[in-house]
């Protein structure tokens, strides 16, 4: 496992229609294979920096405490309720249980966040 805030493994660029899952695809991929160099095989990298909680090849994003607020506010950001990743790792059979906790209600996760046009 790699633990790293996510926010400098090497993926560069906005989020775009697709969200964030295109950049940390990238971005963990640019990680690993520059740890393969120094022979250092990372199975799994743990970040967070995207506030969006996801889970892909060898990589697993944790979601934001807070929810949606100003940061993700500014990126234009699909809301997300507050949530949190568990995950349970067998020393024979590797990560074996993946969670997403979400720690309050979906409904009003954004709701203080509506602005009228009008």
């Amino acid at each position: 496992f790699l633990l790293t805030h996510g926010d400098r493994i090497g993926s560069r660029g906005g989020q775009g229609f697709i969200g964030p899952i295109a950049t940390m695809i990238r971005g963990v991929k640019k990680t690993r294979d520059a740890y393969a160099t120094m022979n250092k095989l990372i199975d799994w990298v743990l970040l967070g920096h995207f506030h969006t909680s996801a889970m892909g090849p060898g990589f697993i994003a944790n979601g934001s405490l807070p929810g949606y607020g100003e940061y993700a506010k500014a990126l234009k950001a699909v809301p997300e309720a507050p949530r949190q990743t568990l995950f349970f790792v067998n020393r024979k059979y590797g990560l074996n249980e993946y969670r997403s906790i979400i720690l309050s209600d979906q409904s009003t996760a954004h709701a203080e966040w509506f602005e009228s046009a009008a």
